[in-house]
């Protein structure tokens, strides 16, 4: 037994080496560039969704703006006849005109009826972004022996965020008024037929 003991007290002790603990400086910069550009990502997100958003908003106002001048019309289909400025057989917003129905709409179209502030200080937010009205009317024809009844043609155009290929025709409402070759160019189109 002594032997035995003598033994185990002749090995050497060896201490247990601990893993040391947290993180090194290496590490913490890795994490440090991974969320930067996590956080990079988010910001560029949300601003492309907060422009998604004004270009949604800008096309519904725009149709509800379109129906309403509709609504307008289909309520009072002798437009042309009552407002003495549509005699031209089209008008738009950026006319001055002196009928009533039409002076509204582009009220409505400029966002004067909402505003922040007062005087000369106040903004228009009910708006859409350079808004701009057209309505031109075709008289009823034969052609061919056909009845064709008469037309309106309600155009609302905007200003978009991004350029696209969306918009109208060379000869649509506020077409070549946008810049970037139209590539803003924004349109919502209404017929709207009427008896004779």
């Amino acid at each position: 037994i002594s032997i035995m003991s003598s033994l185990n007290r002749s090995r050497p002790h060896t201490a247990k080496i601990n893993p040391v603990h947290g993180f090194t400086l290496i590490e913490v910069l890795v994490t440090l560039v991974i969320t930067a550009i996590a956080l990079l990502g988010f910001v560029g997100l949300q601003n492309r969704a907060q422009m998604a958003e004004l270009e949604a908003s800008n096309r519904v106002h725009a149709n509800l703006l379109a129906q309403h001048m509709v609504g307008q019309i289909k309520a009072n289909p002798t437009l042309g006849n009552v407002c003495a400025s549509f005699s031209s057989s089209s008008w738009t917003t950026s006319s001055t005109t002196t009928c009533p129905i039409l002076s509204t709409w582009k009220s409505l179209i400029d966002g004067n009826n909402e505003t922040i502030g007062a005087g000369t200080s106040s903004l228009k937010v009910g708006g859409i972004t350079k808004g701009k009205g057209c309505i031109t009317y075709a008289e009823s024809s034969t052609p061919n022996g056909l009845i064709k009844p008469a037309m309106y043609k309600v155009e609302v155009a905007w200003q978009g965020v991004n350029k696209s290929a969306d918009g109208g025709d060379a000869d649509s409402c506020g077409y070549g008024g946008y810049g970037d070759d139209n590539g803003k160019h924004r349109l919502v189109s209404y017929d709207v037929y009427v008896s004779a």
